[in-house]
């Protein structure tokens, strides 16, 4: 018997592994291929999370909402919304329904509820699961880590959203001082970078266009250099302000440069790529180049049509 029990003892540790391990290494390389654009990777590896977590904690538990959030920010980004909103509300209801301490799954859990109801287009409602996450995040991590940044900025961006730009202002300032501090002093991380590029957008919105045109070059300047991967974000961010400046050649020619660098870096089947082509073809209705924009909307649609169909042939 204690032999068959010491053969036993890596099939228990290799069970403890899957359960408990595996899922979670799903979830954090699931958002580092949504950072890439890979979309339908990022869905796959959080579905097995789901799963997983289902099996060995329970449909119920924290550990499966923090998956289903995740996996309903990944649909809004996919546009399949009826989807999404039904993982969002039922990952929600099991986070703000759960009597558990504090603890980093549960600031997961509401970092992953926030930015997918942000992504729903809920702004209001995400400043306020950000709002509960930020005192969480300063116990959790102190009040220097970038974690506590990326909320502050994400909580700036639900306040711009819903157009109160100076609480924004207020957030992105406290996320850059953390990053400064953090970083020893620099001002050149691609966190830092993706703050810069969100104020840049709120400066647009204001119609401060010259410092909204500054910023977002300082932000595409680190990116381009440290992490081109996110680059789009910043360019976003320019692409905007031309505009609405109705500097549409030069907004559709950053667009363009979009387009190119998420087909280099997620592939011609991501939603992110989809999604470029929409605003690509925006544009191009504007100038009236309709034969254009139509062709890019007749591609981004067929991306999405043909990702869904594949998903439920793997279903």
């Amino acid at each position: 018997m204690e032999i068959l029990g010491l053969w036993a003892l890596p099939a228990i540790l290799l069970a403890g592994l899957v359960s408990g391990i595996l899922p979670r290494i799903y979830e954090q390389r699931a958002e580092w291929m949504l950072r890439k654009g890979r979309d339908r990777t990022a869905a796959r590896l959080l579905e097995h999370a789901w799963r997983l977590w289902q099996r060995r904690r329970g449909a119920v538990s924290l550990d499966a909402a923090v998956a289903q959030a995740a996996l309903a920010h990944v649909r809004f980004v996919q546009e399949r919304r009826a989807e999404g909103v039904q993982l969002l509300t039922e990952s929600a209801r099991l986070v703000f329904s759960a009597d558990c301490r504090p603890s980093q799954r549960l600031h997961e859990a509401l970092r992953y509820l926030g930015m997918a109801t942000h992504a729903a287009g809920r702004g209001d409602e995400a400043a306020a699961i950000f709002e509960k996450a930020l005192p969480l995040a300063r116990r959790l991590y102190g009040g220097l880590d970038s974690r506590l940044a990326e909320i502050e900025r994400r909580l700036g961006d639900a306040r711009a959203a819903g157009g109160d730009f100076e609480e924004a202002y207020e957030c992105y300032g406290r996320a850059l001082e953390i990053l400064r501090v953090e970083s020893g002093g620099a001002n050149d991380s691609p966190d830092t970078a993706l703050v810069l590029a969100s104020v840049a957008a709120t400066m647009t919105h204001e119609e401060r266009w010259a410092e909204a045109q500054d910023t977002g070059l300082m932000a595409a300047d680190i990116l381009d250099h440290k992490d081109q991967a996110l680059l789009p974000e910043a360019l976003h961010a320019l692409a905007e302000l031309h505009a609405r400046r109705g500097k549409l050649h030069e907004a559709e020619g950053l667009r363009l440069s979009i387009c190119h660098l998420w087909e280099r870096v997620a592939g011609p089947d991501s939603a992110v790529v989809a999604r470029e082509y929409e605003r690509r073809a925006e544009l191009m209705r504007r100038m009236r180049r309709i034969s254009e924009a139509d062709l890019l909307q007749r591609k981004a649609s067929a991306i999405r049509d043909a990702s869904l169909a594949q998903d439920r042939g793997c279903a």
